[in-house]
């Protein structure tokens, strides 16, 4: 998720959260390395269009829960909320 073009970036995202909505077992080996926490980061990149798919990368994993993820899919939820109700809309 770290890579200098955005678009590499944001279509990253998006094929992960086509993987965790198609897979949810997927969404365990994603949270072994931690890609939650790197998508809550990405909430804040400078770029719209990577915050963007961020913000529904972290929506595709709320919506496929998995028993043993409910925790983090809670706080993934509460982040996203926080992050999307701070931010300056445009007019």
């Amino acid at each position: 998720f770290d890579h200098e073009h955005s678009e590499v970036r944001q279509w990253s995202i998006l094929v992960l959260a086509a993987q965790w909505a198609a897979f949810p077992e997927a969404k365990t080996q994603g949270t072994q390395l931690r890609a939650h926490e790197k998508l809550c980061l990405l909430l804040s990149d400078a770029v719209p269009e990577v915050r963007a798919a961020a913000a529904y990368c972290i929506g595709a994993f709320v919506r496929t829960s998995v028993p043993d993820l409910v925790t983090i899919e809670l706080n993934l939820a509460l982040t996203l909320r926080e992050v999307t109700s701070s931010r300056d809309c445009p007019e």
